[in-house]
């Protein structure tokens, strides 16, 4: 087996049996906007203040599904954060390594995860999609999945956000290019940028940007990989900042701001904030110095299998989900950026904010 193909098998069997410990039993489906009164157990990691379930969904004649994280009380004009998970995953999996509920419990966000087909793969390559080549549209599926969040949960519009990380990645920055009409802003982590997708680029507007690279990505080279399948060549890190950059209208340079070290963790991190772009948009670069193909600030606790080592080291010097969201919350597709969040103390592990779960 090729390297690089096992690389890939090796991310994909960790991150699929990631978590799975946390429960034998299954999410119950409820129909949207209307989770039981009394939720059955289900393999998310339980988030005190939120209800999480699955619920089914038939799109263009194909079974899917996504999960949903909920406030205990939703309000009206809720914002909506979507989750992409990564190559061969769950969107349970993807919200217990996040650790997403937080952002249903403390800032009362509408969190989705769908679930990719074929293997859990996202098609984030700009080709033709439906039956003819056996190829789901997930473009479509996120924007119907926009489209009920609106009506079923009673989501603002404006306040819509997308992130995902890896695979799920790749496939934000495809929505970020061709859903940019309906997405406020964009979050991509261990993903650089798909050398097909640079060339089809063109959205409707510019969209603000946070990228979080590794510069130890053993999965997605820091400095790009070339492949025999050309759908699959990823641009450097370089290429790919130079890319939102030009699309975006940002000024060539950024004001940085590295992070506080600690003794304990080889990595650093270091913010380049490049503003201002297009409509008063910007683009944020974290680099995590000899960080690995990792959600910054992740919960990875319990796994001692050895492939993880092949994931690199996961930084905590910063929590990736509540970054993102400190920049979501400030954009919307009709509002000029506001004040941040002040967020609640964290204690600089990887467990993440003080007494949170």
């Amino acid at each position: 087996m090729a390297r690089s193909a096992l690389r890939g098998f090796a991310a994909a069997l960790l991150l699929a049996v990631l978590w799975s410990a946390a429960s034998s039993a299954q999410a119950q489906n409820s129909p949207p906007g209307n989770p039981p009164d009394n939720p059955p157990s289900n393999p998310l990691i339980p988030t005190p203040g939120t209800i999480g379930y699955s619920v089914p969904l038939t799109f263009q004649q194909l079974q899917r599904r996504y999960v949903v994280i909920q406030p205990d009380y939703l309000q009206p004009g809720v914002p909506l954060v979507i989750l992409l998970h990564p190559l061969g995953t769950t969107p349970e999996i993807m919200a217990n390594v996040t650790r997403a509920g937080r952002l249903a419990a403390y800032f009362g966000v509408l969190v989705l995860l769908p679930e990719a087909l074929n293997a859990h793969q996202w098609h984030d390559n700009p080709a033709p999609t439906g039956p003819e080549v056996n190829e789901p549209d997930d473009v479509g599926f996120v924007s119907a999945l926009i489209d009920l969040a609106v009506e079923d949960y009673g989501v603002d519009p404006r306040r819509v956000y997308a992130a995902g990380y890896s695979n799920g990645g790749f496939m934000t920055e495809r929505l970020a290019c061709e859903l940019a009409g309906r997405i406020a802003a964009v979050g991509v982590v261990a993903a650089t940028l798909r050398a097909p997708l640079a060339q089809s680029c063109a959205p409707s507007r510019t969209v603000p940007m946070a990228l979080m690279l590794g510069t130890a990505d053993p999965i997605v080279p820091y400095a790009g990989q070339s492949n025999s399948q050309s759908t699959q060549q990823s641009l450097s890190a370089a290429q790919a900042t130079q890319f939102w950059l030009g699309t975006n209208n940002c000024v060539p340079y950024a004001v940085q701001h590295p992070f506080p070290t600690q003794e304990s963790d080889p990595t650093s991190v270091t913010l380049s904030i490049y503003s201002p772009c297009g409509n008063g948009t910007e683009v944020r670069v974290y680099t995590v110095g000899d960080g690995g193909h990792t959600w910054p600030g992740a919960s990875y606790q319990g796994m001692n299998d050895p492939w993880f080592q092949l994931l690199g080291n996961t930084t905590t010097l910063m929590d990736a989900t509540l970054e993102l969201w400190m920049m979501f919350s400030r954009r919307s597709q009709w509002r000029s950026p506001g004040p941040p969040w002040h967020f609640p103390p964290w204690d600089g592990q990887a467990g993440g904010l003080q007494n949170a779960h």
